[in-house]
């Protein structure tokens, strides 16, 4: 395995949307940081891929399908990973869709709707399965993966992007219930990244209409994200628990910075008033 400096060495991690893009770089590398690796999604071939290929480089990994937008779904996956490995030390909420794409007058509302019920439903189903577990063991950190979509207004993914603000107040105020419990909360935007997601919404008829040249951006790797993802998850970040953290800034002054940034309780969701 190329990472040898084992920070989550003996935790079961959890992993959704882990078979391709984001969400698969995070378990790979969270694999090769030492982590037991369950990796979860809906598409089971793609997320028995990343755990085969886990294995292979030397790490310990299964695969299950789940359905983040369904309770019973969840509920029945937090009790086969619970009576397989334990407590679940780490829970990586990434799993999303982004197909609402158009002004509000012309999107399909059953898209605009899923990608709601994927970016605010799934990390509400999912840390509610994994948190009385956590608590119990006063110890656990769960990353949301947001977007700058949270923070900024995206007119033709109106979905998407509420999906993301909504995500980022849920970790803010989770996190409010969370003080002194030893577990943690983070908000993490990956930046921009070709994942297959973004690259088939750039393909699709609505993309191409509505896109258009905002779509030229400087693209990020996905390691970048997994990386960050990594140092929250290793708890060198906790003070910036319930708070925004982008890729856009260097972690490690971000991490250097994180009790001033507590202490001036920022990166947070906020509205400007006179």
């Amino acid at each position: 395995m190329t990472n040898t400096d084992q920070v989550l060495a003996g935790q079961v991690a959890v992993v959704t949307g882990a078979g391709r893009g984001i969400g698969k770089t995070i378990a790979t590398m969270f694999g090769a940081a030492g982590a037991t690796i369950v990796a979860a999604a809906r598409s089971g071939d793609e997320v028995a891929a990343t755990a085969a290929d886990i294995v292979t480089a030397g790490g310990k990994a299964t695969s299950m399908t789940v359905d983040v937008t369904s309770i019973e779904s969840v509920d029945a996956f937090a009790k086969q990973v619970t009576e397989q490995f334990g407590t679940v030390q780490v829970l990586v909420n990434n799993a999303g869709t982004h197909h609402g794409i158009g002004p509000i007058w012309e999107v399909d509302p059953k898209l605009w709707w899923q990608d709601i019920e994927t970016s605010m439903l799934g990390p509400f189903l999912l840390s509610r399965a994994f948190l009385p577990g956590m608590l119990e063991a006063k110890t656990g950190r769960i990353v949301n993966l947001s977007s700058g979509a949270a923070t900024e207004p995206r007119p033709f993914s109106s979905g998407y992007s509420a999906a993301k603000t909504g995500a980022q107040r849920f970790t803010e105020s989770v996190q409010r219930s969370l003080v002194d419990t030893g577990v943690h909360m983070f908000s993490l935007n990956p930046g921009p990244v070709m994942t297959p997601m973004n690259i088939a919404n750039a393909a699709s008829e609505a993309g191409k209409k509505w896109y258009g040249a905002n779509r030229n951006l400087n693209y990020f790797p996905p390691e970048r994200a997994a990386s960050y993802a990594l140092q929250l998850a290793s708890g060198r970040g906790d003070a910036l628990a319930g708070r925004f953290v982008s890729t856009f800034d260097e972690i490690e002054e971000v991490i250097a910075a994180q009790d001033s940034i507590k202490a001036a309780d920022l990166r947070l969701l906020a509205v400007k008033m006179d």
